[in-house]
């Protein structure tokens, strides 16, 4: 079956009488879920692009690569990304948050690669978890949606009903998302409605539909590895996820032939 969009209709905004398409707002990390979602809303913001508001948030994640992958994408293709205050370097348009560690100190912050698979299996991912990470990210985008009056905030987070995912993610769990959206409709002057449109999916048949779409998606343009290397290690619980989902999916996977980092001043304080 070929999909018009990644994203089904009933998630994405409706044009005004004069075709102009209300801004949204996306968590967008540079990784294949959201890059997934951007490429869909790119899609079908098409000439408006700018109406699309990508908040990447640097959290002191140890895989800052995704950081310059997620610059280099919006870039591409007109995303309007996070502006910094006067005082902050304007060469580094994330939103720039204290590292916050969880489940005895996240392995997307600190840790050596070699504890990422010492529990021997995926199911649980305490280890890698960033505490309340999400309701922090949504809360900050629902002030962004005030601010650039958008009507939608995007996240793409995957099978939220799973109950595997409970354990590995407990800020992700369908009732978490279900308090974050009304507080989404109660918490501002402008209301903007959270959306997920893979939340009841999983990552393979999020690859799957998004192989089998109408839009040139190239998984190339995302990157995914915990221990930020180049080229990814193939060893990390994230990549490893990674490779199982798309051999799930049937899809064969893409890695960027260049480093993200080429052509960008390396570092968080001096990013081109």
């Amino acid at each position: 079956m070929k999909f018009d969009n990644v994203i089904t209709s009933g998630y994405l905004p409706k044009p005004s009488k004069d075709g102009t398409l209300p801004p949204s707002v996306i968590l967008y990390s540079g990784g294949l879920d959201t890059y997934i979602l951007l490429r869909g809303l790119v899609e079908h913001y098409k000439g408006q692009e700018h109406l699309i508001h990508a908040l990447t948030i640097d959290y002191g994640q140890r895989n800052w690569r995704e950081l310059y992958m997620a610059k280099k994408v919006c870039r591409k293709y007109g995303v309007t990304m996070y502006p910094q205050s006067d005082t902050a370097p304007t060469s580094w348009p994330f939103l720039q948050l204290p590292t916050v560690r969880g489940g005895g100190g996240s392995m997307v912050n600190t840790g050596d690669a070699s504890d990422y698979e010492k529990d021997g299996h995926m199911e649980t991912q305490r280890g890698t978890n960033v505490a309340n990470r999400n309701v922090i990210f949504i809360a900050y985008a629902q002030a962004w949606a005030e601010v650039v009056g958008a009507e939608y905030i995007y996240w793409g987070a995957l099978d939220i009903q799973s109950e595997t995912l409970g354990k590995m993610r407990p800020d992700s769990t369908y009732e978490v998302i279900n308090l974050m959206q009304g507080l989404c409709q109660k918490s501002t002057y402008v209301p903007a409605r959270l959306h997920g449109p893979f939340w009841t999916i999983t990552k393979s048949q999020m690859i799957r539909r998004a192989a089998n779409c109408s839009i040139d998606i190239d998984f190339g343009e995302s990157y995914t590895c915990y221990t930020n290397s180049w080229p990814p290690c193939g060893e990390c619980r994230a990549c490893k996820e990674r490779a199982r989902a798309f051999e799930r999916a049937g899809i064969d996977d893409v890695v960027a032939d260049v480093d993200p980092c080429v052509g960008m001043v390396q570092g968080r304080s001096a990013i081109n």
